[in-house]
């Protein structure tokens, strides 16, 4: 048996494994404990990063120096997720320890990159003289439903996930209470998911100026005419507040578009 900061291989052993099968055994148990669109996040870093750098080889062959070299080009084309990545490396080969596939996890003797940080650009903030102009502009030129959206962010402080969750039975129109207890989340393949919030400080109630929730209520009213057109019955109280063209989910991304118009 031999031990050099690397996996030990038994020659008394026949079976030998590669990074990849404990992977899948690790994510077979991963899976369970944690929430949907964080497994999808997770399943993601180790196809796309882990996998194809680390899963061909062999465990009882994996030293150190590979994992440097491979820490080492994370960072170099995820500067802000290398961190990240030697996390999940690390949970993987500490698990693969604890099972008696490897006698010591050889990630562990490697320091993460230090990582230039840029300072923070504050002109991708608006002042309130800006964001009035913004929202006067969208007014105008946008469809009332991407008005009353930004208009929502802009004046409830939600995160744009959290607004495309929203259902009308969400929205208090006596109390001019906003309830957030849920969000946009990507599942496996990327499959659109509503998804609690991540932490119980997520869940919330806002108290909402009363021309938002005017604005609300009139994008409500358009919204009933709109969707009948297409064939839809939008009064109840489960219906999206901002759905696509299919009465769905839109992607959170979609949002960035609408800013660009």
């Amino acid at each position: 048996m031999r031990s050099n900061k690397k996996g030990t291989y038994d020659s008394k052993k026949r079976k030998r494994y590669k990074v990849s099968d404990l992977v899948d055994l690790w994510l077979r148990g991963y899976k369970n404990t944690v929430r949907n669109s964080t497994y999808a996040s997770t399943l993601g870093i180790i196809n796309n990063h882990i996998l194809p750098d680390l899963g061909t080889y062999y465990l009882d062959q994996l030293q150190s120096a590979k994992c440097i070299e491979v820490v080492n080009g994370w960072a170099e084309i995820a500067p802000k997720s290398v961190k990240k990545f030697m996390i999940y490396a690390n949970k993987i080969l500490d698990k693969g320890v604890e099972w008696q596939m490897l006698q010591q996890n050889p990630m562990k003797y490697v320091d993460c990159p230090k990582i230039k940080k840029n300072k923070l650009d504050f002109t991708d903030f608006y002042s309130k003289e800006e964001l009035e102009k913004f929202l006067e502009e969208a007014k105008k030129s946008q469809p009332y439903k991407i008005f009353a959206f930004f208009r929502l962010l802009a004046y409830a402080g939600i995160r744009r996930g959290e607004a495309l969750a929203l259902t009308w039975g969400d929205i208090d129109f006596k109390t001019n209470i906003l309830s957030i207890n849920k969000t946009v989340a990507q599942g496996e393949k990327n499959k659109l998911m509503i998804d609690n919030p991540k932490s119980e400080s997520g869940f919330r109630d806002i108290p909402l100026d009363s021309q938002t929730m005017a604005i609300l209520e009139e994008w409500r009213k358009k919204q009933r005419e709109e969707m009948f057109k297409l064939g839809y019955n939008t009064d109840h109280q489960e219906q999206l507040v901002f759905p696509n063209e299919s009465n769905g989910l839109y992607q959170p991304s979609r949002v960035a578009e609408w800013d660009r118009k």
